[in-house]
């Protein structure tokens, strides 16, 4: 049975969707790349170039305005609706309540989960600040509604909110920078954290909570994993290197 053609919608929501996702491969092989050729060339300079401190905050500064404003500007050419994406008005008095269940529940749930992680693999509690944080879940929610723009109009209303994260998940998987990340102690566990968040607010999401439901359960999830984390003793994390990868 030969599949649907697929619509002129779903063709510009796709495209658009995967513009972003080559963009961000095409990024993160270069920072790849670069980190590698400073490591290839112990000068003064070189090293000077790959400690640079503000490397962690130019990164996030730059991830948080592409995924800021890019699903704003294809909500505004019509490449993704709004309500995929997020941005539609929600029935606060009718959804506030079970929010505050759902959201309580489910961050204290990532808050032990994460507490008793760090706690069996010795793992210290990463130093972000709040900045630091905020700029994260901020970021982590707009590429989360560039995938929602992109595969609602072709999965549906429902499976399309599923599909985000997941397809999120194997997108990210495909960065060079992000598997070195991955091999570093105390990096991955951050990592592994905002994918479970990106769950928590699909949840919220599909219960009605928009982008602001989902943003509001990702900075619970993060304040129950930070004080559940905070409360052991550090013992063999490596805070992550200030360096490109």
């Amino acid at each position: 049975m030969p599949l649907p053609a697929l619509t002129q919608d779903q063709l510009q929501a796709l495209s658009a969707g995967a513009a972003f996702l080559a963009a961000y491969l095409l990024a993160s092989l270069g920072v790849w790349l670069a980190g590698r050729w400073l490591r290839a060339r112990p000068t003064p300079l070189a090293v000077s170039v790959r400690y640079w401190p503000y490397w962690p905050a130019l990164g996030r500064a730059v991830s948080l305005l592409a995924s800021a404003v890019y699903p704003y500007a294809m909500v505004l050419s019509a490449a993704f609706s709004a309500g995929d994406v997020g941005l539609t008005p929600v029935d606060w008095p009718a959804a506030l309540p079970w929010m505050m269940t759902l959201g309580a529940g489910g961050a204290v749930w990532i808050g032990v989960l994460w507490g008793a992680h760090r706690r069996h693999a010795g793992v210290a509690h990463p130093r972000s600040s709040w900045l630091a944080v905020a700029v994260d879940i901020l970021t982590n929610e707009g590429t989360t509604a560039i995938a929602r723009g992109a595969l609602i109009p072709l999965a549906g209303p429902y499976w399309g909110i599923w599909l985000a994260p997941a397809a999120k998940m194997v997108a990210l998987r495909l960065s060079p920078q992000l598997s070195a990340r991955l091999r570093l102690p105390g990096e991955h566990e951050s990592i592994y954290l905002g994918w479970a968040l990106d769950w928590f607010a699909a949840v919220v999401f599909a219960f009605g909570g928009g982008v602001w439901g989902a943003l509001a359960a990702r900075l619970l999830g993060s304040l129950a994993a930070r004080s559940m984390g905070a409360r052991q003793k550090p013992t063999a994390g490596v805070p992550p290197a200030t360096r490109l990868p």
